[in-house]
């Protein structure tokens, strides 16, 4: 590990620890015996029971009427403090019970920050659970026959004894093509999370219910913001969400040399520079290669803002070990099993960041998801007949994302320009020839070696039917903007599993990452601003490009397009194929086939088309490791 310029003197945070709560709230009320049976450390006020409640970030008791567990980071305490007409340094606790008083379940909209609230209501006898609006700290939940039991560590759950741990057939068989569970469901089978923007209410009784709280989009009649204002008050935006993350006060940023983290590098070190405070410790991992151009972007930018520089590699974090093997050692600590093959890797380097005191950093993540443009934009544009602008969209992605000529053609003109057209006409025409030809081709694409268990293999099929983003708008009309119709249809896997991963992952490795992107606030303002200025001429992320030559105007990042050269992705799609390889033969998959979701005689034959497969056939057998690796580990828990 190398430390460029100053050494680093920021105090180390206090250690982030990934919570081992859980808690019930008990509908029989001759239950009171419970709590002190389970042999687990507990506080308990009626049927509300939180277990190693140590682990907690807050808890609040007041009077046997209400009972309430708090985790995770608010922001805007003072003002809000200030607000509810409470003391400045309350508890966060005491915070959400004084605006649940004032708002009801109104409360997570009201509280913004990483959070989960659960609040027992012994007036009304209800439980209201809830997290901030994009699930970044999730909450996991079960209903028994006489509780509910929730936690935001689903794995502290599992390992409670107190729920059914029957692994999600679907959603493994799901991770066998490459695709996240359901919105709502996990790897448990009894075991289901609240969706962002939605707060969980219980009562005795009943089926615990979800309503929605928070919903970024836009009505699909609503105009787009215009041009003018948008441009006038997105960087005032972006700064106030970077202003709200600094806080917390973080030692460091993530900085990987793209322009989504070199813009919040850069509007943090205004902010701090204007109120007489040092920079932040610029973080990055590096491959220990050749330099990539976004590995030099690092040094240039540090540079340039003056701030300390820490760099290690990755064979310091690999000590030895490959991608895969990496990540499959580290399986059985993860929330589910993972397509992502270099898990264990960025593990590593965060670890390696933690053990250096530094524990909250703030990242660039969120960028991709709420400032690129998605495909679907090109059939408005062919509705519309935008021709120059078409041809700006489709030159986006090769000119800033590095996508060959061939692949936009298919994937923006064809599949999302001129197939949305064609749905629509087939599905006014012929729904249900459209339906069954939808089905044959799934019938036709799942592997043979997945789901031979015939009820199994009907779900999957019926959840990939699900999946599709429907032809028609609710109304049975064509979509009005079919770029918001595709948005609105699609079940943002980000939002609802990716979030989580990276929550449980980072608090693991004993880090915390604020992402000023993920900001409540600016991603309602995002999703209102139209396609057309969010590219950039021929690039796309055009409102960051701007706002990063003002303030880096020598480094030409208004120009800075992704780089991937053809023998790097060779070496290491040739170095993957290696590894699973390797790997393959330690693995029978017997678990998965007990489960009827592989069939293990098949499966075994897929090691002969190794050498044909790319990055996508190889990360979906990586995933099929994962998932097994996953497994024997509950199995033997």
């Amino acid at each position: 590990m190398a430390t460029v310029g100053r050494p680093v003197i920021a105090a180390p945070a206090a250690p982030v620890s990934l919570p081992q709560w859980y808690a019930r709230v008990s509908f029989d009320v001759r239950d009171r015996a419970h709590a002190s049976m389970s042999g687990v450390p507990c506080r308990h006020a009626g049927p509300f029971t939180v277990y190693r409640p140590e682990t907690a970030e807050a808890l609040l008791w007041a009077n046997g009427t209400r009972a309430l567990i708090f985790d995770g980071y608010l922001f805007d305490r003072e003002r809000t403090a200030r607000e509810l007409g409470c003391a400045e340094q309350a508890s966060n606790a005491t915070l959400v019970s004084a605006a649940f008083d004032r708002h009801g379940t109104g409360v997570f909209d009201a509280l913004d920050g990483c959070y989960v609230a659960a609040i027992w209501d012994g007036e009304t006898g209800r439980l209201i659970a809830g997290h901030d609006a994009l699930g970044r700290h999730p909450v996991f939940y079960a209903r028994t026959a006489d509780a509910l039991w929730l936690s935001s560590n689903v794995l502290s759950l599992a390992a409670s004894g107190a729920v059914p741990v029957e692994p999600n057939r679907v959603s493994l068989a799901l991770l066998g093509l490459r695709y996240w569970p359901e919105a709502g469901e996990t790897f448990f089978q009894a075991v289901r999370r609240v969706r962002p923007g939605h707060y969980l209410v219980a009562t005795a009784g009943g089926t615990p219910t979800e309503h929605r709280h928070w919903d970024p989009l836009p009505a699909d009649d609503e105009p787009w913001l215009p041009e003018a204002q948008v441009l006038d008050e997105f960087e005032p935006a972006l700064t106030r969400a970077v202003e709200r993350c600094l806080s917390l006060t973080p030692q460091g940023i993530m900085l990987s040399g793209g322009v989504d983290s070199v813009t919040i590098a850069a509007l943090a070190c205004a902010h701090l520079r204007a109120h007489g405070q040092p920079p932040l410790v610029a973080v990055s991992g590096r491959t220990g290669g050749p330099l990539s151009s976004e590995e030099v972007m690092q040094s240039r930018v540090t540079a340039a803002l003056g701030m300390p520089h820490v760099i290690s590699t990755t064979p310091e974090w690999r000590r030895g070990r490959d991608h895969v093997r990496l990540s499959l050692d580290v399986t059985p600590e993860l929330p589910s099993p993972s397509n992502v093959y270099w898990v264990g890797t960025y593990t590593g380097f965060y670890r390696r960041t933690a053990a250096d005191g530094l524990r909250v950093l703030l990242t660039g993540s969120g960028g991709d998801n709420w400032l690129s443009v998605g495909d679907a934009h090109a059939a408005d544009l062919l509705a519309r007949g935008r021709g120059v602008q078409l041809y700006r969209f489709l030159r986006s992605d090769m000119t800033t994302g590095g996508a060959a000529l061939n692949e936009v053609l298919y994937r923006r003109l064809w599949a999302f320009g001129i197939r949305p057209h064609v749905d629509v006409w087939w599905a006014r025409l012929a729904p249900a020839r459209k339906r069954r030809y939808h089905r044959r081709r799934w019938e036709e694409r799942l592997p043979a070696w997945l789901a031979p268990d015939r009820e199994l293999r009907e779900d999957v099929i019926e959840r990939l039917l699900a999946r599709r983003t429907p032809a028609l708008a609710a109304d049975g009309r064509a979509p009005r903007s079919h770029y918001r119709h595709a948005l609105r249809s699609y079940a943002n896997p980000y939002m609802h599993h990716e979030n989580e991963t990276a929550f449980h992952v980072d608090a693991l490795c004993g880090v915390r990452l604020l992402s000023p992107y993920h900001d409540k606030r600016l991603v309602s303002f995002f999703n209102r601003i139209a396609p057309a200025t969010l590219v950039h001429g021929t690039r796309y992320k055009g409102l960051l490009r701007p706002v990063v030559a003002r303030h880096l105007p020598s480094l030409g990042l208004d120009r800075q397009r992704k780089d991937y050269p053809a023998d790097h992705a060779a070496e290491e799609l040739a170095a993957l194929r290696s590894s699973i390889t390797a790997v393959w033969p330690d693995y029978q998959f017997d678990i998965l086939a007990g489960l009827g979701v592989v069939d293990a005689s098949r499966l075994s034959a897929e090691r002969g088309a190794f050498h044909r497969a790319g990055f996508d056939g190889l990360a979906r057998m990586y995933g099929l490791l994962s998932a097994e690796r996953w497994l024997q580990a509950r199995s033997n828990s």
